[in-house]
Parts: C-alpha cells; structure tokens; sequence
C-alpha cells in the first residue's frame, strides 16, 4: 500500500502542484475559495472516514511540508491561513475519497479544480468504493486525537518499562552480600 493510503498516486500529484503553483495561481485560488457550511460538513466527515492513524499523520505532514514549502509568509494571515487549511482539507479528502460522497468530494475540492489542478478532476470524477478484499481487512476507524491518546500512553507504559528494566541492571551489578564466614561446622 502507498503511504498515503489506497489513493496514494492522487495525494502525491496534489502535493506536487501545490508546491509547483505560484503565487498568482494561489490569487486565482482565493477567488474560488468561498466559505461554506458543505466544506466544513465535508472536513468533519474525513474524521468519520476509516483510515489508519499513520496514513493519517503521513498526509498530514506532507500536506505541511507541501505549505512550508510555498513561502508564503509575507501574505496576509487570513490568506495564509485560508489556503493552509485548504490544502490540508483537499490532502485528507483526496486520501479518504473512497468514504466520502462525491458531494463532500466536491466541497472539499471544487476550489482546486476551478483553479487548474490537473490531479483533482480525477479524484471528483470517479465512482470510488471502499477498496477492501477479504484479504486486507477494513482498517480501524481512528481519529488524530484517538492516536495521539494510545501514542501517550504507550510511552508511559514503555518508559515504566524501561525503568524496572533498568533497576533490574542496577541490581544485577550490585556485589552481592556474602555470607558471613564461620569458624567451621555447627552442629
């Protein structure tokens, strides 16, 4: 499977022609990038969308990485801030297309699309199903805040762990007491 799950290849293209659109393509996008009550129905609903926790952080970061990479620091916040979380939107609902309708689809992409992105009309356009076999089962449903809940506390449990481990070696080394020494047999 790719890292960036069962619609791996559409995440990467997104990725790619986030990086590669300059700033006057950006302009072009906050013309299309309306506030709406669907795109924010369609963002809570990638959360409902069966997907692993670490394909979920893999887009997640390079979604970030594909921003930073931008340079857009000089603009204003609100644009800033507008196309960050766009892009991190279009990023998750490219990876979970096949969980959501192709009305949230269309929320969540339009925008890039009215733009010129040439890696979302396929994405927009295509009848996708959830692509399990019985060979690979349904992943878990988990939500970023469910992981980062089980990544806590399984540190906790390691570092327990390595504590008593480490107390173990502590007294493996000890000298171990001798006996005291008697003056021969008691009877």
């Amino acid at each position: 499977m790719h890292k960036f799950g069962a619609n791996g290849e559409h995440v990467e293209a997104f990725l790619q022609e986030v990086r590669a659109t300059d700033l006057d393509g950006w302009r072009r996008f906050m013309q299309f990038a309306q506030p709406s009550a669907e795109r924010r129905a369609a963002s809570r609903a990638i959360n409902d969308v069966p997907m692993s926790a670490a394909v979920r952080t893999t887009v997640y970061n390079a979604a970030l990485g594909a921003l930073r990479s931008l340079g857009l620091h000089g603009e204003d916040s609100v644009r800033g801030l507008t196309i960050s979380t766009r892009v991190q939107g279009a990023a998750m609902g490219i990876a979970a297309a096949a969980g959501l309708t192709p009305a949230q689809r269309r929320a969540l992409l339009q925008a890039f699309a009215d733009t010129g992105f040439r890696s979302v009309p396929p994405v927009l356009e295509a009848d996708l199903t959830p692509r399990t076999s019985p060979a690979e089962p349904k992943a878990p449903s988990t939500t970023a805040r469910a992981a980062l809940i089980y990544q806590h506390i399984n540190r906790q449990a390691d570092h327990g762990i390595a504590d008593a481990i480490g107390q173990a070696v502590k007294a493996a080394r000890r000298k171990p007491e001798r006996a005291p020494e008697s003056d021969g047999p008691t009877a």
